[in-house]
């Protein structure tokens, strides 16, 4: 099977192959399913990933 991608799309598959362990590590821990909240992503001095802080608001007041 022959596929084919543009030079941007390559280079992006390679930049997300370097990063797979990190993304599965983010899809994982449902960070790309966060609402009304944020992830905080903490990594070492080597880049790796360390921990993920999630803070989701869970009410909010609207004014009225």
């Amino acid at each position: 099977m022959i596929i084919d991608i543009t030079d941007t799309d390559a280079l992006l598959f390679l930049e997300f192959q370097k990063n797979y362990e990190t993304f599965t590590v983010l899809n994982t821990a449902g960070v790309f399913n966060v609402r009304n909240g944020k992830a905080v992503l903490n990594f070492d001095a080597n880049g790796t990933l360390c921990d993920i802080d999630v803070n989701i608001k869970t009410f909010k007041r609207l004014h009225t």
